[in-house]
């Protein structure tokens, strides 16, 4: 950097190198974070596919529990949605993980971030700021002796995990049954954040036209149907679509590929195969049906 740059609490900060021997950057202040941290999330505009998106940071030296932050008593999270997205390198490759409303996207990821890592977070509404504080109470020990991002609680929610693979990357989806969710667009649903990286072949659900990395139905129950959208990003490759989470359900899951015509039950360790020769992407390719047994 040509000057010193002040770094502000809570907020998010990316650092691109210009070369391959850029790198080193010194530090210094005072006293190490403590005490509540507010801030002002922002979003503009009523077109962008991205609005509301807001890089923000974990400012303790300790982790950070979000599901915490986000309905505390007394500081909640206003007009923010309850769910929050992160880059990480996995595989050789940078993918995104999500997690909200105690579900997420790889299965390992946790409410737990760690300490000074930047995460997404998005405000709900066009035309207006959120508003989310960060205290000393949401703040956790370490808690295993894995990274607490890959710890999740077990809970009887249905859950259909679906991922496919090209043989090289993989990329995930989950449909999720909840009581108080309705099988429309509403707040329990999750947008999907692109890894905009033709390498990674990508799977998501469609609702009301939005992409959806975790979606959120009243019940996954006989009779109902999801549709999933696909990105190949290469052709002339092999996929595997496959169910690696597929529990409390009391229905048999079948994919149906509208391309070729073919329908599958998807059960465990039985994944769908198919070939891909065009990369441009399909909102509808797949559907997701739930049938009597």
């Amino acid at each position: 950097l040509a000057t010193d740059l002040l770094l502000t609490a809570g907020k998010g900060y990316v650092v691109k190198l210009s070369d391959a021997t850029d790198g080193a950057y010194t530090f210094t202040g005072g006293t190490l974070n403590n005490g509540t941290i507010p801030l002002t999330p922002t979003r503009t505009g009523a077109t962008a596919a991205k609005r509301g998106f807001n890089l923000v940071g974990n400012p303790y030296p300790s982790y950070l529990d979000w599901a915490a932050a986000y309905t505390d008593a007394t500081n909640p999270a206003v007009n923010m949605r309850n769910a929050i997205w992160y880059r990480t390198y996995a595989g050789g490759t940078m993918t995104f993980h999500t997690y909200g409303d105690g579900d997420a996207v790889p299965e390992t990821t946790s409410p737990l971030i760690a300490p000074m890592q930047g995460f997404w977070v998005k405000v709900a509404a066009d035309g207006s700021n959120g508003s989310l504080t960060f205290k000393n109470t949401h703040r956790k020990h370490f808690e295993t002796g894995a990274n607490p991002l890959k710890v999740k609680a077990l809970d009887v929610r249905p859950r259909l995990r679906l991922v496919v693979s090209n043989g090289t990357a993989t990329d995930e989806m989950l449909v999720v049954g909840k009581s108080y969710a309705s099988d429309v667009l509403d707040s329990y649903d999750i947008e999907k954040m692109s890894n905009d990286n033709v390498a990674i072949p990508e799977v998501y659900s469609v609702v009301s036209n939005q992409e959806l990395v975790i979606n959120s139905m009243n019940a996954l129950t006989e009779g109902k149907t999801v549709t999933l959208g696909f990105r190949p990003g290469q052709t002339g490759t092999n996929f595997t679509i496959e169910a690696t989470q597929l529990e409390n359900i009391d229905a048999k899951v079948m994919l149906l590929d509208k391309v070729t015509g073919t329908e599958q039950e998807l059960t465990a360790g039985t994944p769908y195969s198919f070939v891909v020769s065009d990369a441009t992407p399909t909102t509808d390719r797949f559907v997701i049906s739930f049938a009597a047994k």
